[in-house]
C-alpha cells in the first residue's frame, strides 16, 4: 500500500488569500491585545479613582462634570488609537503582513473600535467601582475573547449564551471588520 500514489491534496487560503493563515492570527490577536492593555488601564486607572476609599478630586469630578469625562475618555481613545493605527499599519507594514488594503475603511472602523473599548472600559469601572480585581478578569477574559469573534471558531457553533456575549464585546466585529477592511481590503 505505501508504493500507492497518494491523493492529490489542494487547499484555498479563506482568511488571507496571499499567505494563508499565519499571516492571519497576528492581525487577529492584535485588536485583542490592545483590547486588554487599554482595558486593564482603565480599570486600574479609573477603578482607583473611583473606589469609595478615594478621597481624590478627580472622583468628583468624573462622575459629575461632563468636561472630566470627555478629557479622559478621549486621552484612554487616542492612546489605545495610536497603537491600534501603528500595528495596522507600520508594524504589519514591517513584518510584510497584509494590511491597510482600504486604508480610509480601516482608519474609520479603527476610531470605532477604540471609542467601543473606551466606552466597555468606562461602564466595567463603574460597575465595580474598584480596581481590585479588573486585571484579572481582563487577563482571563482575552483569549476568550478571541474566540468568541467567530474568526479561530466557527460563530455558528456557541451556544444561546455565548452568542449574546459576544455581540457586547468590541472585538468581535473589531477583529471581523478590520480582517475584512485592512487584510482583504473590503
Amino acid at each position: 500500500k505505501t508504493a500507492m500514489k497518494p491523493p492529490v491534496f489542494t487547499d484555498q487560503n479563506l482568511f488571507n488569500t496571499l499567505s494563508g493563515y499565519a499571516s492571519y492570527t497576528v492581525p487577529m490577536v492584535s485588536p485583542v491585545i490592545i483590547q486588554a492593555v487599554l482595558l486593564i488601564a482603565i480599570m486600574m486607572t479609573l477603578g482607583a479613582w473611583l473606589d469609595p476609599a478615594c478621597h481624590y478630586s478627580i472622583k468628583k469630578r468624573f462622575l459629575t462634570d461632563s468636561r472630566t469625562y470627555i478629557q479622559l475618555f478621549f486621552g484612554y481613545f487616542i492612546f489605545a488609537l495610536a497603537w491600534l493605527l501603528y500595528a495596522e499599519g507600520l508594524d504589519f507594514y514591517a513584518f510584510d503582513y497584509t494590511s491597510m488594503a482600504n486604508p480610509g475603511g480601516t482608519v474609520i472602523l479603527c476610531v470605532l473600535y477604540c471609542a467601543a473599548i473606551v466606552s466597555l472600559g468606562f461602564v466595567i469601572a463603574l460597575l465595580m467601582m474598584s480596581h481590585q480585581y479588573g486585571a484579572q478578569l481582563v487577563v482571563v477574559f482575552s483569549a476568550p475573547a478571541l474566540f468568541l469573534s467567530g474568526c479561530a471558531f466557527p460563530a455558528e457553533n456557541f451556544g444561546l449564551l455565548a452568542s449574546v456575549v459576544r455581540l457586547f464585546i468590541p472585538s468581535t466585529p473589531g477583529i471581523m471588520g478590520l480582517a475584512s477592511l485592512s487584510q482583504n481590503g473590503a
